[in-house]
């Protein structure tokens, strides 16, 4: 496993134990609503955003998204994004602009340099699982499988 893929892994796994439960709500929507979650995770181009707006399982979405913002800018020493995730985290939403600081940070977020690869990674095991789930300690290694429990 090479470091790229132990980066994603981790911040996968990172992911996963903080914003589980929002993550799972949105695959299990997708699934009974009959929408592919892999197909709606990835932000949408900017000439189709709107159209998106009225697609089942928005909001179970929006509060996936939220979470992972927020897990990122809580994260000790994540500079990636950082700007659009403070003006996501620090904004006031009594402005009206609280969706858009979203989308953009959102956006941020799933380019190829940034964390596109540990975030389709977790949304695929999410859809597979059923569960957005972190992985746990692992019976019979002699306490060398805890270091994936997250504990």
């Amino acid at each position: 496993m090479g470091a790229e893929d132990c980066w994603t892994w981790g911040i996968h796994q990172f992911l996963a134990r903080g914003c589980g439960k929002p993550i799972t709500n949105f695959v299990q929507c997708c699934q009974k609503a009959g929408e592919d979650p892999k197909d709606r995770f990835p932000p949408l181009p900017a000439l189709q955003a709107s159209e998106g707006k009225d697609q089942p399982c928005n909001q179970e979405l929006m509060m996936a998204q939220r979470c992972i913002v927020h897990q990122f800018w809580e994260k000790p020493g994540e500079t990636k994004c950082r700007k659009s995730f403070e003006a996501f985290v620090e904004g006031d939403d009594a402005d009206g602009k609280s969706e858009q600081r979203l989308t953009k940070a959102w956006r941020c977020a799933f380019e190829g340099r940034n964390y596109e690869r540990p975030l389709l990674q977790l949304i695929r095991q999410a859809d597979a699982v059923g569960a957005c789930r972190s992985a746990g300690a692992v019976e019979n290694t002699a306490g060398k499988g805890a270091w994936t429990s997250g504990a």
